[in-house]
């Protein structure tokens, strides 16, 4: 069946899925580690625990799978995003709107090595630029361009969590077998480009003006080491979410309008999918349409981590009393219509200030910063996440040297997914992150029924 989305600004489902991920709050965990295949993402989930319940698994349309289960019983999510800064951004920005508190983001993927270390060496980035194609430069006709038009563009680097990536070395480190020939370089700095071919300086048939690109970029980013195409917009966003203003997801108002973005349980059909079944295919459909398709799959045998259905929070409901001067504005506002009113409103003295106004907020389930509602009306839950944080660092193994063009082996790429998927998880099982800042697990995937206990 389709289902039907609303909020061009931010699609979502009536039951609070969003448009690409085909998540909803209370499918996805605080620390997450992302990668870019389906295959390394499943094989990182063999590392969760195993015993009951079994991991909870979504799929969307759009080629997104999550998977969410605990390591050491701690909550984590995996979660497959594909290639590209696109899609890192639509993870990143859905994620986050299907979480309160803060997040912790570790990406796992593979790179290309622009320093002499071995194929199968991990390099852990402090920071990451980003390479653009120059859309504006003329590469039919090269000498037509502005004296010192670059036909690629290098942005200043953005960088990793400090904390996060000193844990992550260090559980790299610890999970490196004795006889690995990998070498571990904490430290670097990564470049992630907008495409594989013409802004990594691979040659083809176009026109790049590329054949100089990547001396540019070893002369001109100290301690350069990697090429790939998603570490520096996670590190962009994480930067971000600390000193931008995010405003218009919150509405402020008392009419009918501010209370249609309440949270609310999911339609029965679309609970029983997410109880009934460990994999679920969320399609996002024609988006000329504006509407979503789901289907089960109804041939799998393994139980979900939880047989309750997830009752989904979109956003918290504030109300509080207005100050002195709000309320004396709004009473001067409000006086013609009183008068006029008054006779056919019970209980109501002619003459007599109204009651003072309440304003109705309804907030994000976790903010970048503090906003003007009084601290002793807000959720104790939201008091203590209003100045959530996303903590980002990555792990990337290098799979091809672009300087000797030699390429990983199928079998060592076995050998390292295993052993840094299994460091990736400890890192982030093991990272700190206050108990106040956590989603809660009431109605989420990891809240057990009674039968499962």
């Amino acid at each position: 069946m389709k289902l039907q989305l609303t909020d061009a600004n931010f699609p979502r489902t009536a039951d609070h899925r969003v448009y690409h991920l085909g998540l909803r709050p209370g499918e996805v965990a605080n620390r997450i580690v992302t990668v870019g295949s389906p295959s390394r993402a499943h094989a990182i989930a063999k590392f969760l625990d195993a015993q009951q319940p079994n991991p909870f698994i979504i799929s969307s349309e759009r080629g997104f799978l999550t998977i969410s289960g605990r390591h050491n019983g701690v909550p984590v999510s995996i979660v497959s995003i594909g290639m590209g800064s696109p899609n890192m951004d639509f993870f990143v920005r859905e994620v986050r709107e299907c979480l309160s508190g803060d997040l912790v983001i570790i990406r796992l993927g593979s790179c290309g090595g622009l320093i002499d270390v071995p194929v199968g060496s991990v390099v852990v980035p402090k920071a990451s630029v980003s390479v653009s194609r120059n859309v504006d430069y003329d590469f039919t006709n090269p000498g037509a361009n502005v004296v010192g038009e670059e036909p690629y563009r290098i942005s200043k680097p953005a960088k990793a969590d400090p904390s996060l990536h000193a844990e992550l070395y260090a559980s790299l480190e610890a999970a490196k077998p004795p006889n690995s020939k990998s070498q571990i370089l904490p430290g670097t700095v990564n470049a992630s480009a907008d495409s594989f071919y013409s802004s990594q300086g691979r040659q083809t048939s176009f026109p790049d003006t590329n054949a100089g690109l990547i001396e540019r970029l070893q002369t001109s980013v100290q301690d350069l080491a990697t090429l790939e195409m998603e570490t520096f917009h996670l590190f962009h966003l994480a930067a971000s979410w600390g000193t931008g203003n995010r405003t218009g997801t919150v509405h402020v108002g008392g009419g009918p309008d501010s209370t249609t973005a309440t949270g609310s349980a999911g339609s029965s059909e679309s609970s029983t999918a997410t109880a009934g079944t460990s994999s679920i295919n969320i399609g996002a459909g024609d988006p000329q349409s504006g509407s979503v398709s789901a289907s089960r799959n109804e041939v799998s045998t393994i139980t979900p981590l939880t047989s309750i259905p997830v009752q989904p929070t979109a956003a918290i409901q504030v109300t509080f009393q207005a100050s002195p001067a709000e309320s004396h504005q709004h009473q001067q506002q409000q006086q013609p219509q009183q008068e006029q009113s008054s006779n056919d409103t019970p209980g109501h003295i002619p003459g007599a200030p109204p009651p003072n106004p309440t304003s109705t907020v309804l907030l994000p389930l976790a903010l970048p910063r503090a906003l003007p509602v009084p601290t002793e009306v807000m959720p104790q839950s939201l008091v203590s996440t209003q100045n959530s944080v996303i903590r980002a660092a990555a792990a990337q193994m290098i799979f091809a040297s672009r300087l000797s063009q030699d390429f990983i082996t199928p079998a060592d790429v076995k050998e390292l997914e295993d052993w840094t998927g299994q460091a990736v998880l400890k890192a982030l099982t093991q990272f700190p992150i206050p108990k106040n800042n956590l989603h809660p697990e009431e109605g989420s995937v990891w809240a057990l029924d009674d039968n499962n206990k």
